[in-house]
């Protein structure tokens, strides 16, 4: 990843500022969190009481037993419990705390409000745009090694119990998770770089799973809304949504959470937005709204005419939430000859202006043009798509001659007739070749017969 952004700063006209979602010192382990509240730790919870021996306790589930017969924590041991998430390293005390709050339901849905998740992702050391979901993201100058010698483990751990308490939170602390996840998606430094981009993308997947049916288009429209508002930038909005679809958890290969959808589908809504520039996409699925036609003539727009001034990265962002948003583009109620037609022609218009813009993505002289080269592979990419995969029918054959028809239904049954009577042929010619070779053995043993008494007489 180095070499990449490397490479991409040798870019001509390379934006060299970044978003950053964390600051970039480790917040201080000592000051993160509350004290622990002793005066509540009462009848069974008043082991966790002395401090010497609270985190032995915690290790031990002691607690967790606790929880899961009387359900009875106090809400400010819960408190505690939360904020020690942010700051816990050892892995046994991890364990137990994530398992400890996920079974606080009802606590989780009474206290765990956007304000508070806000306050715990700071905790973890998130700048100050987090407190602000609706606004602009603060860019910063790139640093070459932004984070150096981080420790991620109670970001993925945070992330870990984001997914489990999913179900419990109330509508609008899911709206506020979803909206964090995808502006600390924005950093592609933190998700692609320390190993915890599974962890984000399966936090994402469960709080997408647990948004109930009727919620689902104004969870999507917010979300929409609100990415929409963070950042202009293609590369920046693309960067947020890239990562986002089913993640495999742990479990039977059987499981039905292998197969989920949801955080496609919020996926697709994303990119269809941003490439077509128009919020009221977030509203429909997809695939009622995004049609070849239209695509065709969003192209026209000033974005995608390429010219010594185009910016290939926003270019190339641009294709890849189109390919995002295209789906298989063919499911269509109609399935006709005439529309079935119509369909494949649109789709091979498309195709074709792809290819004209293709040839305007000239190689430049000076500099690597990563970006350019990225944006090419891209159009490369849907325009395949659109002929093998889109394309109701198959694209038709060319011959020296142009294009192969359909074929006509009486070609078949000639072919077969014609490779049967050659097969009879072919037998009959072998049939007598073998009689010509017995006909011609007792002739060829006389003659030697009559060279060979010649011999002996001479």
């Amino acid at each position: 990843m180095r070499i990449v952004r490397a490479l991409e700063r040798t870019d001509i006209g390379g934006d060299s500022r970044r978003y950053y979602f964390f600051e970039q010192r480790e917040p201080d382990l000592d000051v993160v969190g509350r004290r622990f509240p002793k005066e509540k730790a009462k009848g069974a919870w008043a082991i966790l009481g002395g401090a010497q021996d609270r985190a032995r306790h915690f290790a031990s589930g002691f607690p967790y037993s606790i929880q899961k017969k009387l359900g009875n924590m106090p809400d400010e041991i819960f408190l505690w419990v939360l904020d020690e998430v942010c700051s816990e390293r050892r892995r046994p005390l991890q364990v137990e705390y994530r398992k400890l709050l996920s079974i606080c339901h009802d606590q989780t849905q009474r206290l765990v409000t956007p304000t508070l998740l806000q306050q715990l992702f700071k905790n973890l050391g998130a700048t100050k745009d987090v407190d602000e979901l609706m606004a602009r993201v603060t860019l910063r100058e790139e640093a070459s090694s932004p984070y150096p010698n981080r420790n991620w483990t109670c970001v993925e751990n945070f992330l870990e119990l984001l997914g489990a308490m999913a179900d419990q939170l109330s509508p609008t602390t899911r709206l506020t998770a979803m909206q964090i996840l995808l502006r600390l998606g924005m950093d592609g430094i933190a998700v692609e770089n320390f190993g915890y981009a599974q962890k984000w993308r399966e936090a994402a997947d469960l709080v997408a799973r647990s948004v109930p049916d009727e919620q689902w288009t104004s969870f999507c429209q917010e979300v929409c809304s609100s990415l929409s508002e963070s950042t202009q930038k293609a590369t920046m909005r693309w960067r947020a949504i890239v990562l986002l679809g089913p993640a495999v958890a742990p479990g039977p290969i059987t499981s039905t959470m292998h197969l989920q959808t949801r955080t496609l589908d919020l996926k697709r809504r994303l990119a269809s937005v941003f490439f077509f520039d128009d919020l009221q996409r977030a509203d429909k699925k997809p695939e009622d709204t995004v049609h070849i036609r239209a695509i065709i003539d969003r192209l026209e727009g000033d974005e995608f005419q390429i010219n010594q001034n185009t910016d290939y990265q926003e270019l190339g962002a641009l294709m890849m939430m189109l390919n995002a948003a295209l789906g298989d583009a063919s499911k269509r109620a109609e399935t006709t000859e005439k529309s079935t037609s119509s369909f494949d022609a649109e789709v091979d218009e498309l195709a074709e202006g792809l290819k004209s813009m293709l040839t305007r993505v000239a190689p430049l002289n000076k500099g690597i043009h990563v970006s350019r080269i990225e944006a090419k592979n891209a159009m490369e990419l849907i325009r395949e798509r659109l002929l093998y995969q889109v394309r109701i029918k198959n694209v038709p054959k060319i011959r020296i001659f142009g294009k192969l028809e359909d074929e006509d239904t009486s070609v078949p049954r000639q072919r077969d007739f014609m490779k049967g009577f050659l097969s009879k042929k072919k037998r009959e010619s072998s049939v007598k070749s073998e009689s010509d070779v017995f006909e011609t053995g007792p002739a060829i043993k006389d003659s030697n017969k009559v060279e060979t008494d010649a011999i002996m007489a001479g």
